[in-house]
């Protein structure tokens, strides 16, 4: 996964993004107690409003906007309120950016705030930003292009520059100059670039206290004392050790395979040309995605490893709405076909239609979904802690709950 942003840096990152894309209207973030500071009339929280968390009280960042003709969220109706069509006024309107990522409505006559994503991508938050402004759902809805995968990319490093492990730092190449190395990986069951790992310094610190071990135990004329002792058969019968020289035994079987393998590796990227690596692919619209080896061959009896892809989509994709999360069926139909087209691929680009409803209905429809799950927690609690009649028997009571439990199972 890309490397996670603070508040800070995302909410300047989106408003960057969004000023170019709309140059009329005025985006922008700041600390909640510098923008709100003289805000609301009451000032610090007193009665009648003690018992709501006012946004100044909160550790991230405010992203906020001006424009005409708003789409104001509701929380008591759980919808927008639409713009009135004769008021030409520009409004402000705004979300909180929280620390863990999570981003909350803010409520403009009281402060307080109603979470309603969990930890959305800069794509996703920006797609729902345009969903607070007419000009933004317009956009949307002219978005008509065919929805389509264009292009299958998976990350591979880019000898002598990036070599590691990590994958999310790497840059993707196209599916057809992978292929024979993909295939490869998934024939020997081996998980996505396990050559790339390597464990010799992690072997020799266990050599290390293995012999610390051994040197003590002789020391004090005792046997070697571990915390588990593993049993193993072998050619000449039942062998005892302890848990470390069996989980050292094993990580330096791992070693071998590395090193046996790393040559080839090294073999493919050269094979592989400069203009292949995309560094930017983070700036498109993408998404992540694993596809189980078995997905890809007619084997029957494979390990369960997957294999990580970058999928480049068509502007008329939201690529939240592939995610089975919000549409099973949309999800369903993206990794068929993808697989698919992996098993036949040749050596030309991708391009996989998806059959999807209108642009604007999906950014909307995996909103609404995302607060009910944001929001979903909290309602229920709030259910299960209500009070009944006070004449009610206790059993009534636990019925009462059980019966929201069983609802929410």
């Amino acid at each position: 996964m890309p490397e996670k942003q603070s508040p800070q840096q995302l909410a300047e990152d989106i408003c960057q993004r969004l000023s170019e894309r709309y140059p009329d209207l005025e985006f922008g973030h700041s600390a909640p107690e510098d923008f709100f500071d003289g805000y609301y009339d009451f000032g610090l929280p007193m009665e009648p409003y003690a018992d709501f968390t006012p946004v100044w009280f909160q550790e991230g960042e405010l992203l906020y906007w001006e424009a005409p003709h708003p789409y104001t969220w509701d929380n008591d109706r759980f919808d927008f309120n639409s713009p009135r069509e004769a008021d030409e006024n520009v409004y402000v309107n705004f979300f909180f950016i929280h620390e863990d990522g999570s981003v909350s409505a803010v409520d403009d006559y009281d402060g307080r705030i109603h979470k309603l994503l969990r930890g959305p991508s800069i794509q996703e938050l920006m797609a729902y930003v345009e969903l607070h402004f007419e000009a933004g759902r317009q956009r949307q809805r002219a978005n008509v292009d065919p929805a389509a995968i264009t292009k299958i990319s998976a990350p591979f490093f880019h000898f002598p520059d990036d070599f590691s492990e990590d994958l999310s730092t790497m840059p993707v190449v196209p599916f057809q100059y992978l292929r024979s190395t993909i295939f490869r990986h998934i024939a020997e069951s081996k998980p996505w670039l396990f050559a790339m790992n390597d464990h010799t310094a992690r072997l020799k610190n266990m050599e290390k206290d293995i012999e610390a071990k051994e040197s003590d135990a002789n020391i004090a004329g005792k046997e070697l004392e571990s915390k588990m002792t593993v049993e193993i058969q072998t050619e000449d019968g039942p062998l005892s050790c302890s848990g470390e020289a069996f989980f050292w035994g094993l990580l330096s079987g791992a070693q071998e395979e590395i090193e046996k393998e790393r040559p080839q590796l090294m073999t493919d990227v050269a094979d592989i040309p400069p203009e292949a690596f995309d560094w930017q692919w983070q700036e498109a619209n993408y998404l992540q995605i694993q596809i189980a080896y078995s997905s890809l061959t007619n084997e029957e009896h494979l390990s369960d490893e997957l294999l990580p892809l970058c999928l480049h989509l068509s502007n008329a994709v939201f690529p939240a709405f592939l995610l089975p999360t919000y549409c099973r069926k949309s999800h369903q139909q993206a990794y068929k076909k993808l697989c698919e087209h992996l098993k036949n691929i040749e050596n030309t680009p991708a391009c996989i239609a998806l059959d999807l409803p209108p642009y604007n209905e999906q950014v909307l429809n995996c909103f609404l979904q995302e607060a009910c799950c944001s929001q979903g927690p909290e309602l229920a609690r709030k259910a299960l802690e209500g009070r009944p009649d006070s004449a009610l028997e206790h059993t009534d009571n636990l019925e009462r709950r059980l019966s929201i439990i069983r609802q929410l199972m």
